[in-house]
This record gives C-alpha cells, structure tokens and sequence, in this order.
C-alpha cells in the first residue's frame, strides 16, 4: 500500500469551522468566578472540510475545499489554515456571517465535547460548488448546515444526482446535532432515506446514526443493511472502540455508482469487512472519525481494493489520535501503522476479539 497514488481530484464540502483545543490536565469545570489554569492552546482548521479535506491532502490527493467564513479575523485566520500544499480553497466563500468555530473540550485519555458556533455555515451555498473535473465529492455534516437539511434536504439531493450524472463518486458524512439546535425538527430519517439513493459511500459514527434515527441503538451490522438497503453503494460505520466496519451493496448497484466504484465493481460488491481499532498511546480524539473517512477517500481515490482502503481508513485514525499535528504524507502512515492494521469478516457483532473500554476513543 505504501505506493498508492491518487487518481483525481476530491471535492471536499460542507462544514467549515476553526477548532479552539486548549489543553487540559483533567476534566473540567465551570465555576463562577474561579480562574482555572489551562495549558497551551492549539488553533486549527475543523469540521469536515477542515478536517477531512486538509487530511486528504496531507496524504497526498489533490483536494478542492468548498465551504464558508465570514469576513472577519477568525475568518482570515481560517484561510490562512487551509493554504496548505495540495488544497485549493477557492471554492472557500467569504460571507457576511461570522466565521463558525468549535471550542474542543479534550480531557487526558477520554472522549471530546464540544461548544459550537454555527455561524458562517449557515450561509453554506452547495450549489455553487464547482464539479468541474472532481474524480470524488465528499459532503460532510448536513445536521449542521441548514441549507442542506431545508425542504427535506432537496438542496442535497440535487448536488448529489448532478453528480452522479456526472459519473463522479459521491460520499456523505453525517455528524450528531444539538438537541435544541434547528437540525432537532429535522424528520431525519425521511431525510436520509430520500438523500442515500444519491450517495456512493456513506459514512457515519454510531452516535450519528442514533442521533439521526433515535430509539435503541443498534449495531452496526443492522445499520449498515438498512441503509444499503436504502440505496447506498457502500456504508462505512465507525463503531467506537470496536474500529471500523464497512459493508457494500451488490455489483448491480455499484455498477450504477460513479466511476471510481463502478470500473471496480467485481472487486467491491458484497464485502463485509471489519478492521479493529489500531493500539496507539491516545493524545486527542479531535478529528480521529474525519481522519479515516480520509484515508478511506484517499485509499478509494488509488484505487485499491475494499480491504485495503478500510485498513487506510484505520491506520489514518491511529495516526490521528496519537498526535495533535495534522496526517503525514500516506507513504509514513503506512510504514508506522501497516504491520499493526487488520481486517476480517465478522460473523457476530461485536466481533470476536473486540474491546469496549470507555479510555478508547469514539471515531465520530
């Protein structure tokens, strides 16, 4: 896997925040009055094209951003974010709405909260992205773009059949939501359903698909049928501590998929696979989902078979959680993490050998 290379260029779309991470030495507390020390704070691109994007990019894909700011200095500081090597961010618009940012609550060895400004991504026009020559487009976070979520997510679906008509590969990431928040009245699974037909891969943490779908949690396995059941080509869950497992539909429907899918159909159609959580000396779970829906993208992109890619999806993540610094290049990813990455096909969930430790990270 170490020679894989890219084959087009990604689209990356949607969500756009800066990420506030202060560091913390334990779990915090708001009192009234009391001053708290803190240790040094880390300021970053965030949300799905920030992450996603920048890491796609890092690993080497050529990637074209589109998302909003506003006019603002966080505004300008974000830009500055995404002038990375192998991104064009013309397709970033500066709008008149503040620019969106997240305060990440990262305490030592667990899971993150967040505080978050929805600001400029209000404003998040998927029209005008431009699809011109994409290879791949990757739309991230509808619960958090209004726009998106609108008249029963219409906006979604055109992007998406425009293109699919195109013949590119289409990938939706879906994300949590505030239960106050305007996402909260959204008939989410209606939404989903009328939305997944359009989308090749899907990708979405089991906390997204409670929060989109409600009542029990189920597992992994029971969603990923529903939702290939519902259209999707390919469905890639990330379950907690238990890693990642994807699941893809038959050749007939991924021969109507775009083409990166359909030249490989034979090789795609009716895997179900699982790669377990890679065992790494956690740092920040910040980011850690985005990151393997990167170097599941990234493995797509090279073209490489469905094993292959989930254990690009995986060894991104591992080398998300134990660093604070964005990916490598995909050649020292791969080095540091091939020998300890997995796949199997799991006959019962959770998969034999899996662990649930709460000190484990959520891929979300």
């Amino acid at each position: 896997m170490g020679a894989a290379r890219p084959r087009g260029d990604v689209v990356v779309a949607g969500h756009l925040c800066v990420d506030l991470i202060p560091s913390l030495s334990g779990v915090p507390t708001i009192t009234p009055g009391q001053l708290t020390d803190v240790g040094p704070l880390t300021v970053r691109a965030g949300g799905c094209v920030g992450n996603t994007g920048l890491d796609l990019a890092a690993l080497g894909a050529p990637v074209r951003l589109a998302g909003a700011v506003g006019g603002d200095d966080l505004g300008r500081l974000l830009l500055e974010l995404l002038d990375r090597p192998n991104v064009d961010a013309s397709g970033v618009r500066v709008v008149a709405s503040p620019t969106s940012y997240s305060v990440v609550v990262q305490p030592p060895r667990d899971d993150r909260a967040f505080w978050h400004h929805v600001g400029a991504n209000e404003a998040f026009d998927v029209s005008a992205v431009d699809l011109d020559g994409a290879d791949l487009l990757h739309v991230g976070y509808p619960s958090a773009l209004p726009s998106l979520y609108a008249d029963g997510g219409d906006s979604l679906c055109r992007v998406l059949a425009e293109a699919s008509r195109r013949g590119i590969t289409t990938c939706v990431d879906l994300a949590t939501f505030d239960a106050d928040s305007g996402a909260s009245a959204v008939d989410w699974p209606r939404l989903i359903d009328g939305v997944v037909r359009h989308v090749d891969v899907l990708t979405a943490s089991l906390d997204d698909l409670h929060c989109a779908f409600g009542g029990s949690p189920a597992d992994p396995v029971s969603w990923a049928a529903d939702l290939i059941g519902a259209g999707a080509a390919a469905v890639l869950l990330k379950a907690d501590a238990d890693g990642l497992y994807l699941v893809t539909a038959d050749d007939r429907r991924l021969s109507r998929a775009g083409e990166r899918l359909r030249r490989t159909a034979g090789a795609w159609a009716g895997q179900d696979l699982w790669a377990p959580s890679i065992d790494v000396d956690l740092v920040s779970t910040a980011g850690a989902g985005d990151a393997a829906v990167a170097g599941f993208l990234y493995g797509l992109s090279c073209d490489l078979p469905p094993h292959e890619a989930l254990c690009a999806a995986s060894m991104a993540a591992a080398a998300r959680i134990s660093s604070h610094n964005r990916l490598p290049a995909w050649a020292d990813v791969a080095d540091r993490f091939s020998a300890a990455s997995a796949v199997v096909s799991p006959t019962t969930w959770p998969p034999p050998g899996s662990t649930r430790l709460s000190t484990m990270p959520a891929l979300s």
